[in-house]
């Protein structure tokens, strides 16, 4: 499996103040987040989830992915609607 050993924290639709209070606190960690949030990987998160009709694909933010020391396979990138950042 791809995800096998990635640490992930899903962080579901923003429900009042914990949201914000949780990316914090998971800034730093070499945790990538994951959630279907509007907006999510162009905020500066790892994985973000999209509704494409009838099925749901996922975008991936690189630089996130690699401030919180997290690698991304090429095998994900791959199957990724798209891979945005910069890598260094």
């Amino acid at each position: 499996m791809i995800l096998s050993s990635l640490p992930a924290g899903f962080v579901s639709a923003p429900t009042g103040r914990d949201t914000p209070l949780a990316l914090r606190a998971a800034a730093g960690l070499p945790l990538a987040t994951v959630s279907g949030i509007d907006g999510f990987v162009e905020a500066g998160r790892t994985i973000g989830l999209v509704d494409a009709g009838q099925r749901v694909q996922f975008e991936v933010n690189r630089s996130s992915a690699q401030r919180a020391d997290v690698k991304v396979g090429s095998q994900l990138r791959r199957h990724a609607r798209s891979a945005r950042g910069r890598v260094r």
